[in-house]
């Protein structure tokens, strides 16, 4: 897709590399740095969509990680995640917007997505809904005080190549850390 063929120039300004900072507005030049917090500007926040704030609430404080952000029964992967999502998992980019680089993959597909990421060295932030659809209308009916309309989500799981064991796969022994581990071991 000739819209996609140079993802990086579609990235937010306050997301493109000369421009990254921290929660605390430092930036990685800096040794107060915080690698795993981002900046994210709330002039740009307040013309997100509810779910996309809440996105960018968990990414402002995941940074170090790839989003598997839950959206019915997809994972949705957004912006410099979802670089990632396309160049290693392969994932086709989803509609036409330059602007909005965005791809996703079916729930059933979880384990076999985390552990090809985790396998090339990345650390994953599972982000899943935490009330239904139906849960959610009743909650938004009975709340006093208006909020974002947006189902509850929470971070569940981070998978890092540490903590990541496939249940499913028995040949868990032939992961990349194992190997890396057993060589230095012998």
């Amino acid at each position: 897709n000739d819209l996609h063929s140079n993802p990086h120039d579609a990235l937010p300004e306050f997301l493109k590399p000369e421009n990254i900072k921290d929660l605390k507005g430092n930036r990685p030049d800096s040794p107060e740095y915080d690698y795993s917090t981002l900046y994210v500007p709330s002039t740009f926040l307040k013309n997100q969509t509810p779910a996309m704030r809440q996105f960018w609430d968990f990414k402002s404080h995941n940074f170090d990680k790839v989003l598997f952000f839950k959206l019915g029964k997809f994972y949705e992967m957004f912006f410099d995640d979802a670089i990632i999502g396309n160049q290693i998992l392969d994932l086709n980019w989803v509609g036409n917007d330059p602007k909005k680089l965005h791809v996703g993959f079916p729930e059933k597909l979880l384990e076999y997505k985390a552990e090809k990421l985790v396998s090339a060295g990345f650390k994953i932030a599972v982000i899943e809904q935490m009330e239904t659809v139906e849960q959610f209308k009743n909650r938004i009916k009975s709340e006093k005080v208006k909020s974002d309309k947006v189902i509850k989500r929470e971070l569940c799981n981070v998978l890092t190549k540490g903590t990541y064991y496939n249940y499913n796969n028995e040949n868990n022994s032939n992961s990349k850390y194992d190997n890396e581990n057993n060589q230095k071991n012998n």
